[in-house]
């Protein structure tokens, strides 16, 4: 593995929640094959085969360019639109940060750069490892498309799920 494979690998954390039938479902029912998707969403059709039989899962970015081009296909077709709520399940009484973020399609530094915080407050955020502050709420809220009330909770969550729970 070259340095630069090492650092991505480290940079892209598995997408704790994704649920690969459930995309392979949607990609089945738009009758477009594997191949043709993968080239209409810039992917090799390798890496959308491991998404879809659950080897690995895509980052939040390249998620969000799946969904767009098969959100695309299936107005087409005049079928459902697939979103991120159809293939990333989570705790929606108790969702934490990191799940607002990706609802939202957002990477950390997305995010980031979207409510004026470094990514590395993001990221403690995200990790339950620093408090929530007063001035980040409606940042946070007004980037994620949710109320500061919900970005309380989901850091209450966060900084409080189970030992050993991944954020």
């Amino acid at each position: 593995m070259s340095a630069h494979e090492a650092r991505r690998k480290v940079s892209r954390r598995i997408l704790r929640g994704f649920d690969p039938d459930r995309l392979g479902a949607a990609i089945e029912d738009t009758g477009l094959s594997v191949p043709t998707l993968a080239r209409l969403a810039d992917v090799s059709r390798q890496t959308l085969g491991n998404w879809i039989s659950g080897t690995t899962s895509p980052s939040v970015d390249r998620l969000r360019q799946l969904l767009a081009v098969l959100a695309k296909e299936q107005r087409a077709r005049g079928l459902p639109v697939t979103g991120v709520e159809d293939v990333y399940e989570f705790d929606r009484e108790h969702p934490m940060l990191s799940d607002l973020r990706i609802r939202a399609l957002l990477t950390q530094p997305e995010l980031g750069k979207a409510a004026g915080l470094p990514t590395s407050v993001v990221q403690a955020l995200e990790g339950g490892n620093a408090r929530l502050m007063p001035h980040h709420i409606p940042k946070l809220a007004a980037a994620l498309g949710v109320s500061a009330e919900q970005v309380e909770q989901a850091h209450h969550n966060t900084r409080y799920r189970d030992a050993g729970a991944p954020s």
